[in-house]
Formats: C-alpha cells, structure tokens, sequence
C-alpha cells in the first residue's frame, strides 16, 4: 500500500484567502498592507502566536508589493 505524503496548514479560510488571492495592482497590495497595519496597532505582542501569524500576513504582502513597486517600498516587519 502506498503512503500518501500530505502538508497539513494550521491556517482558516481567512488566512487561506489572502495567501490565495491574486493580486492584480499595487493598490490593491496596498489597501491589504494597510488594513493589516491597523490591526497590528490593537494586536497583544505579548501573545507570540497571534503576533507571529499577523507578521507573516503582513510581510507576504510586503515583499509582493515591493517586487510589483518601482517608487516606494516598505519594510519588513521584524
């Protein structure tokens, strides 16, 4: 019997959604990088999971607007 080799993600349909999305304009990367900087300001950093998975979100989107961007660039959250 063969064995099947399987990636399991511990992500929602949320999270799923936006690493899935195709982005088709910078304003559209930006609006999304926005939204997560607000919700960055009311995140618990002490809370390393959450804060860690908001990181991830945000510098996905961040390194894909700034290969896309030839005038202006953010810096990834650390």
């Amino acid at each position: 019997m063969k064995k099947k080799n399987s990636l399991i993600l511990d992500l929602d349909d949320s999270e799923m959604n936006l690493f899935s999305k195709q982005y088709l304009n910078l304003a559209d990367i930006h609006e999304e990088i926005e939204k997560l900087f607000d919700e960055g300001d009311n995140i618990d950093k002490r809370k390393r999971k959450v804060y860690n998975e908001w990181k991830e979100k945000i510098n996905f989107l961040i390194d894909m607007y700034n290969a896309k961007a030839k005038f202006k660039s953010y810096e990834r959250i650390k």
